[in-house]
């Protein structure tokens, strides 16, 4: 009897732990502000993008707005609190509002929210993750004198994850969002080095530096914005990055998980810091989407729902997923297209080739439960390389959806490759 009553408990044990165990969030995540997200929220709903990165002031009525749109698609929103916009919070030390911030956010949107008890008809997809702060390692964040920016990031991170775990334990606090997160940069900060002159701190040493003074305790999550253009992210050193990366948050940290919390590739970008075409656009993304899922990082939230100008100075950024009159950039169809067959978070398997000679050939279980090989060269001219298949033959579809049927010979097809990724379906 007594063997059976520790049976029983252990079980049921079991199955409150494993209740009581966060879901893992999904891989694709698209950025906006809210007023943006909103007009386009259709579609990001079509495209199959189940999370959201929010920018904007929290809590707010733009911020309601968009997270109730996109709670009534089953929708999540991932706020960050935090930017240029706050600048003030951080220059006068001013904690006591940077507490009511967080502490209201968390109060507006989080589990039992009054965002959800004032809207009760509406299905609540509470927030369970918030960023803190936007690039606090450049002029996103202005510190009073006689404070270095990793210094006093440290205190806002600090104030923030204790408030937010106060009131929810549950939800899940992202650290840094750096701008940076490649270790072959040409711009800005050297990744372990610094400005100094405009105390610009590079993205590593930012978390090395905060981390050294006890900020590892403070955040769930390490954050970073890996962004590449011109460059292809094959180009860039993005693996080695996240080998040093790891490394620190092992070592000094709580051995945290990795977000893309803000990457993009622009059609138009100051200093020709742009990609050649849509085309080039679609292919760079998707690739670091296969890239990324093969180092575990957790979600890639992709910069930008839609095109931004610049009011200053009239620059164009041209990173949306959709143009301002709405039209599918083929990036947007492209990643629609790789969640129909891979699924939200996609099931990496395994590497068959990882940059031999500039191939790619990466295995992942599709949604149809079987086998999906991705394939693409560094190279945009075509050249033929043989795919193993168990059958007679395979589909291949390309990143619009283009589907064609290759027969096999000796267990392999043929198949021409370049640097648009394409999947093969036995």
């Amino acid at each position: 009897m007594k063997i059976r009553l520790i049976i029983i408990a252990m079980v049921f044990s079991s199955i409150f732990a494993a209740a009581q165990t966060k879901k893992n969030p999904g891989f694709f995540a698209l950025y906006g502000w809210g007023e943006t997200l909103i007009e386009h929220i259709s579609d990001i709903d079509k495209a199959g993008i189940k999370w959201l990165r929010v920018g904007g002031p929290m809590p707010s009525k733009e911020a309601d707005k968009c997270i109730l749109e996109a709670a009534k698609k089953g929708i999540h929103c991932v706020p960050f609190v935090g930017d240029y916009r706050q600048r003030e919070i951080a220059q006068k030390n001013d904690m006591k509002t940077w507490r009511e911030l967080v502490n209201n956010t968390v109060l507006r949107y989080g589990a039992n929210g009054t965002l959800w008890k004032e809207n009760s008809s509406v299905k609540p997809v509470p927030v369970e993750y918030i960023e803190v702060w936007n690039e606090p390692n450049i002029d996103h964040l202005d510190t009073p004198p006689g404070k270095l920016r990793d210094e006093c990031y440290y205190e806002l991170l600090k104030i923030a994850y204790e408030e937010i775990k106060a009131l929810n334990k549950d939800i899940q606090v992202i650290g840094f969002n750096t701008a940076g997160g490649i270790w072959k940069s040409t711009t800005g900060p050297k990744p372990d080095g610094m400005f100094e002159k405009i105390k610009y701190f590079g993205w590593f040493k930012f978390i090395k530096d905060i981390n050294k003074i006890g900020g590892s305790k403070y955040y769930d999550i390490a954050g970073i914005h890996p962004y590449t253009t011109p460059r292809a992210p094959e180009k860039v050193g993005l693996f080695e990055a996240l080998e040093k990366l790891r490394g620190e948050l092992k070592q000094n940290g709580n051995n945290q998980p990795i977000w893309y919390t803000e990457v993009g590739y622009p059609l138009d970008y100051p200093n020709n810091g742009n990609v050649r075409d849509e085309d080039q656009q679609a292919d760079f993304l998707i690739r670091l989407f296969a890239l990324a899922s093969s180092r575990g990082i957790v979600q890639v939230q992709v910069m930008y729902v839609t095109d931004i100008i610049f009011s200053n100075d009239n620059s164009k950024r041209t990173f949306g997923f959709f143009t301002p009159d709405k039209r599918w950039r083929k990036q947007a169809m492209a990643t629609k297209v790789m969640i129909e067959l891979l699924g939200d978070p996609p099931d990496f398997i395994k590497a068959i080739s990882d940059g031999v000679q500039g191939f790619y050939e990466y295995e992942f279980k599709g949604t149809n439960g079987k086998s999906i090989l991705m394939a693409w060269t560094l190279n945009d001219d075509a050249e033929e390389k043989e795919i193993k298949v168990s059958g007679t033959g395979a589909a291949v579809i390309d990143k619009m959806g283009v589907k064609r049927i290759l027969a096999a010979e000796d267990g392999k097809i043929k198949l021409k490759v370049s640097g648009s990724p394409q999947f093969v379906i036995e």
